[in-house]
């Protein structure tokens, strides 16, 4: 409630006010309106129908039951003057802010707090060294020693950690640092501080000593200050420094200037990228499919699951019960609607599962996006030729950078919003640092004996996943509302496209046997086989190939060599089908095993023939061009030396002679 008004110099009161301290209504009506010099009144300007009293010539009774119940006017306008001043003092803070420079500088010396407030007086100080009397009229002063006078009053009232507690006060620190600023800003600094603090803490470290605290800090055993502390006071005292105490420690090492010297070292890129690298701000996407983003999370709800182990005891296999199981969801998320358009869940995040999560965002949307972004996992390095099929741009995030990744802000939030409210959550973290975040142990545990299953689970994340994309919240509208408004920006497709798109080619190549090509995906073999002899004998046993494979239908391949697919004589890509295992047991068939067996021994059969018709081929080319291969045709050279050997070493036999060219010679030799 407004008790006094200030109007062209004169306080002036309610007259509901003076009415309420005591005076009769009557009294002061009838005063003003016979115009009684001791109530002198105008109209409110502020409302018309309203009156207001001057204070002033009012009889001294009336002022002392104004004075009695809110005080004497005159110190209110005091007050008020005042309370402007300050008001325009503190504007004037606002403005010149602090210098990070001088800020540091003090942050060595004093706990944060405490040097941000002598920077704040540095500041100060700089305006009263460039201060004229017009400026201080300018901002309602009746000059500059006004201004002193008020500022050191301010000062005062923010116990500023420096006496400045008058105007004689402030000119002489003025002088002073003045006088320091000529010789250096660090001088006109050291100036104001406390002086036996300075005195005692001048820069105790040079260069070398800060090299070898900076080591210590380093290390990614994380030691904390006051170790670092005590380990550079062992080696100071070996090497004849001076000891130093943990806050000067501290205040070095969090220095902005030493900060990135010791950080990536200590806490690893992903927390040194995020915490200092340089960023931008960059605004959403801005309509559905121009960009989609895919990543993994765990899903932090836990399942049972029975399988049968083998029990070394018993000798025998029996049914176990696994209580601590976790899924993996590899989800795509629509940039621009924040809409998990596709997911897979698995038991870890491999390259089958982002061909899985990507199959089904298109089965979804039946749309191409313009652009993929995703991370530098090692799953997705075997896919980049399914993206590149998928979009027109593909960007891969800069390894340990989390910033760009706003699916893992949705994860967030999926974690927040749907998944803690499930008895089964097993929490973010065991060291999340907010306890919401983290799990009650005890109700867990009771959650432990009713655990869902994991086809359970499944459906529970597939409802979870679609009111994920139901919900709006106070900042946006749901998903599903983003992702339908607008014109999408995607390439439509049909199924025939759709099928085409999900083939994998492997990294490592595979042999073709006898009995076709044997491929392990995902810790599972699979066998295809072809009974086209022609292909199986000329161009695939033996031979090995890459395999280009659909993680969803497994019924059939395609055979890859470097990186490029096989084709057949019309110039097709070359299909392997999926090989039938044949039944054993003439018991085990099926309806339509006998067929399958006939096909099987008709293709031996034909590829029996294929070889012995080829065999009586080569016999005939044999005998066209006289290959007969005996010692003497397949080593010529060295047959005719032998023989030639064999001759001379007869005919120096025969002539008892060494000579072999006299014996040769020798007419009487027969």
């Amino acid at each position: 409630m407004i008790i006094f008004r200030t109007i062209s110099e004169l306080i002036y009161i309610s007259i509901d006010i003076l009415v309420e301290v005591g005076i009769n209504y009557t009294t002061i009506k009838q005063g003003y309106s016979r115009k009684a010099s001791h109530w002198q009144s105008i109209k409110d300007p502020s409302d018309k129908r309203r009156r207001l009293i001057a204070f002033e010539p009012m009889k001294d009774k009336y002022k002392q039951l104004v004075i009695e119940k809110y005080g004497n006017p005159t110190d209110w306008l005091k007050g008020q003057a005042i309370e402007n001043q300050f008001r325009i003092l503190e504007e004037l803070e606002e403005q010149m802010g602090v210098d990070g420079r001088q800020y540091n500088f003090f942050q060595k010396y004093y706990p944060k707090q405490k040097a941000y407030a002598y920077a704040k007086v540095c500041k100060w100080l700089e305006l009263v060294i460039s201060l004229k009397p017009s400026m201080c009229k300018e901002w309602g002063f009746k000059g500059k020693k006004h201004f002193l006078e008020q500022l050191a009053a301010y000062l005062k009232d923010k116990n500023t950690p420096i006496s400045m507690s008058s105007r004689a006060i402030i000119e002489r620190t003025r002088g002073k640092y003045k006088k320091a600023l000529k010789e250096s800003e660090e001088a006109a600094l050291t100036s104001i501080m406390d002086g036996r603090l300075h005195n005692q803490n001048p820069r105790k470290i040079n260069e070398v000593q800060l090299k070898y605290l900076i080591g210590l800090m380093s290390r990614s055993s994380k030691p904390p200050i006051t170790t670092v502390k005590s380990l550079y006071n062992r080696k100071a005292r070996e090497m004849g420094w001076k000891e130093i105490s943990e806050r000067t420690a501290r205040n070095y090492l969090l220095d902005p200037n030493v900060v990135s010297r010791w950080y990536l070292a200590r806490n690893g890129k992903k927390a040194a990228y995020n915490e200092l690298e340089i960023s931008t701000l960059r605004d959403k996407a801005t309509a559905p499919n121009l960009l989609w983003m895919m990543d993994g999370t765990p899903i932090d709800l836990y399942y049972k699951s029975r399988k049968r182990k083998y029990n070394d005891v018993k000798q025998d296999y029996e049914w176990t019960e696994t209580k601590w199981n976790r899924l993996n969801m590899f989800a795509i998320m629509d940039a621009h609607s924040w809409k998990i358009i596709g997911y897979y869940l698995s038991d870890r995040e491999n390259h089958i599962a982002v061909i899985e999560g990507l199959r089904d965002a298109v089965r979804n949307t039946m749309e191409l996006p313009l652009q993929i972004m995703y991370d530098q996992s090692s799953a997705n390095k075997y896919v980049n030729s399914v993206l590149k099929e998928l979009a027109k741009y593909n960007t891969a995030n800069k390894a340990y950078r989390a910033r760009p990744k706003t699916l893992e802000a949705l994860f967030g939030h999926f974690q927040q919003k749907m998944l803690r409210y499930n008895d089964n959550w097993g929490g973010q973290n065991i060291t999340a640092k907010k306890l919401a975040s983290r799990v009650n142990p005890q109700a867990l545990n009771k959650a432990m004996k009713k655990l869902p299953t994991r086809e359970e689970l499944i459906k529970k994340i597939q409802l979870m996943v679609a009111t994920w994309n139901e919900l709006a919240t106070e900042k946006r509208e749901k998903p599903n509302y983003l992702y339908a408004a607008k014109k999408s920006k995607g390439q439509a497709i049909d199924w025939m496209t759709f099928s085409n798109l999900f083939f994998v080619v492997t990294e490592k190549p595979y042999k073709y046997q006898t009995h076709g090509i044997e491929v392990t995906i995902n810790k599972q073999k699979y066998n295809f086989q072809t009974y086209d002899q022609h292909l199986h004998l000329n161009v695939l046993i033996n031979q090995k190939f890459q395999v280009a494979y659909d993680p969803d239908t497994m019924d059939y391949i395609y055979l890859y060599q470097n990186n490029k697919p096989v084709l057949d004589e019309e110039g097709q890509p070359l299909l392997i089908p999926k090989l039938e295992r044949l039944p054993q047991a003439i018991g085990d068939y099926k309806t339509d095993s006998g067929k399958q067996v006939k096909e099987y021994i008709n293709a031996q059969s034909e590829g029996t023939q294929l070889l012995e018709q080829w065999a009586d081929e080569a016999d005939a080319i044999a005998a066209e061009y006289e290959i007969n291969l005996t010692p003497e045709f397949v080593y010529k050279e060295a047959y005719n030396r032998a023989e030639e050997n064999v001759k001379r070493q007869q005919v120096m036999d025969e002539s008892c002679t060494n000579d072999w060219e006299e014996a040769f010679n020798n007419p009487y030799n027969s």
